[in-house]
């Protein structure tokens, strides 16, 4: 007996297949409340961080801190944008702590300041941002001391990039903190 014949679809059926794959992709991208976070992933209610004057209230490594902004009541973990700070695992103790207590004596003395860029979260979910008090900038300050490495993100500052890049030209040249045995 010979074996019934399998229907192929005709292009009809593929082309509203197509049609309405389109149009449920359209409706979840367009939804406000599931905006895509940087990795990926979808967030949800997730708060925006808003930029100027902010209250430091803890400063967990060189490079993280809890921060409270002037208009909101609400505390984010911020991360320095385009800056790793020195860490115990990467650069020893000793260049941590020095990044920490650095960050801590930066940021106690006088009005601080976030400013944001186009990244605006990690893959942490921590927000990203530079860190300003007196006038300058934080980020710039601990690369420039040789406790941080500069990371370049496509979409960023052109002209910020390139300050905390040659800044980190600066210290490597220098050999100033983690770059003082390489």
């Amino acid at each position: 007996m010979p074996r019934p014949r399998r229907r192929i679809p005709s292009w009809r059926f593929w082309t509203w297949a197509c049609l309405a794959y389109v149009a449920i992709l359209r409706t979840v991208a367009a939804s406000p409340d599931t905006a895509p976070a940087h990795n990926g992933e979808r967030r949800f209610d997730v708060p925006s961080l808003p930029p100027g004057p902010c209250e430091v209230v803890e400063v967990i490594s060189g490079d993280t801190f809890v921060v409270r902004p002037a208009t909101s009541h609400v505390s984010f973990v911020v991360r320095l944008l385009s800056t790793q700070a020195a860490s115990v695992e990467q650069d020893g103790p000793e260049l941590a702590a020095a990044a920490t207590q650095s960050a801590r004596d930066f940021l106690t003395h006088g009005d601080v300041r976030l400013r944001l860029d186009n990244h605006r979260l990690d893959s942490h979910g921590r927000y990203l941002a530079y860190l300003e008090a007196r006038g300058e900038m934080l980020n710039l300050a601990l690369i420039e001391a040789g406790l941080a490495r500069f990371y370049f993100f496509p979409g960023n500052s052109a002209s910020t990039d390139r300050q905390l890049s040659n800044a980190q030209d600066a210290a490597r040249i220098a050999r100033r903190g983690i770059w003082r045995t390489r």
